[in-house]
């Protein structure tokens, strides 16, 4: 399988995260596929505080049952967290 990778920039699409676009490929006749694959943030102190602090407000929600947290849950946690760190997108 051939594979070019392009690194695009967040200054040059205005996204905060950067993005590689990805292309692959492969034995199909159409060509191959076009892939876009953001890349993960790199953790400090201060999202992983911010984490854990929510992750602990959201202990006792009844978003939580023995087994973890439902859906629902991680939906609205995952939004107090964007919400609290919107640096991040």
């Amino acid at each position: 399988m051939n594979s070019i990778s392009l690194d695009v920039s967040s200054a040059s699409t205005g996204d905060p995260y950067n993005t590689n676009y990805s292309w692959e490929s492969g034995a199909k006749k159409s060509g191959g596929s076009i892939r876009v694959v953001k890349q993960r943030v790199d953790w400090n102190p201060g999202l992983k505080r911010s984490l854990v602090n929510i992750l602990h407000e959201f202990k006792d929600s009844g978003y939580r049952n023995d087994n973890g947290w439902n859906s629902e849950g991680w939906n609205r946690m995952v939004k107090e967290f964007h919400v609290r760190n919107k640096t991040l997108g």
